[in-house]
């Protein structure tokens, strides 16, 4: 897949919301042309980016790089469009522009908003979640383990003293042994579990919350 992403740059300040208006493609920073820009591609650009509304829209003259090319032209934005990448337009890096007709816009908000910040991205959230499927599989285990021995114990128990009885030297009583003690002792890893549940998947909500920000701006085709 190949990875799009958009800016407007000022200089080698890319972290605004006025300038001449790129795209990534196909590894390359290019330009847009502004020959046929409209308010609604402007606006278009401006809201995917998080800058607020269009303010202006220009063509201007630039002294591009050698071998810089220009990506997107005769672009036809409409109100129902949401992102840049939705806006019907020639096909990439087929165009006629010029270095005077690099497209420059101004938002109503002067700068970017603060870059996102993943505390749990997907990954790490994979990872949480295995280590707790991990943690009730060995809950589990010791719970058996302590059932068994506790049967084991009662069984023998009980076995002793129906041997006492065939000998007739006492008369045999059935007693509950004190081994159970140990598996209400097993219990805590099956305690600890919810908690530990809940907390990570309050912790990934609260990415996804952040995460609107990012996948705006960066698109995979």
């Amino acid at each position: 897949c190949k990875r799009l992403r958009l800016r407007l740059r000022q200089g080698d300040d890319t972290r605004v919301c006025s300038g001449l208006a790129e795209v990534f493609y196909n590894g390359t920073w290019g330009s847009v042309c502004g020959n046929d820009m409209t308010g609604d591609t402007a606006t278009v650009i401006c809201r995917q980016l998080g800058c607020g509304d269009s303010e202006s829209y220009d063509q201007v003259a630039t002294s591009l790089p050698p071998g810089s090319p220009f990506w997107l032209d005769n672009i036809k934005c409409g109100v129902h469009n949401e992102t840049l990448w939705q806006c019907p337009s020639s096909p990439w890096g087929e165009n006629d522009c010029i270095n005077t007709e690099t497209a420059k816009i101004t938002c109503t908000e002067p700068t970017l908003p603060p870059e996102t910040q993943f505390p749990l991205g997907l990954s790490v959230l994979t990872a949480v979640l295995g280590v707790q499927v991990l943690l009730l599989l060995i809950a589990l285990g010791v719970l058996v383990f302590h059932s068994r021995a506790w049967r084991r114990d009662r069984y023998a128990c009980l076995n002793e003293t129906i041997y006492q009885g065939l000998d007739l030297t006492s008369v045999w009583l059935v007693e509950e042994p004190a081994a159970p003690s140990r598996v209400g002792r097993a219990f805590w890893p099956l305690k600890a579990l919810p908690l530990l549940m809940g907390w990570t998947m309050m912790m990934w909500g609260r990415s996804l919350l952040k995460e609107e920000g990012y996948s705006e701006t960066d698109t995979y085709v």
